[in-house]
């Protein structure tokens, strides 16, 4: 492995392999993996994942990123 200068990033995206794995396990369709991704309830290495009504993650501020050649510019 390589270091991931962008930790909460990369948090993320460990947990939601993990979340997906586990949808696949006892799941054969989209649509069967996407409510079992809804109603989720994952304590990860970034914390609690859940998602409210809307679909979004519950708990958490959003800030919009563009990551270009390794920097991490916040959109304004």
């Amino acid at each position: 492995g390589t270091d991931c200068a962008h930790t909460n990033a990369c948090a993320i995206a460990y947990d939601s392999m993990y979340i997906l794995a586990d949808a696949l396990k006892t799941n054969t369709t989209a649509e069967g993996v996407a409510q079992y991704i809804k109603n989720i309830n994952y304590s990860g290495i970034a914390g609690l994942t859940s998602f409210d009504s809307n679909n979004d993650r519950s708990g958490v501020g959003y800030v919009l990123s563009r990551i270009t050649q390794g920097n991490v510019e916040v959109e304004k």
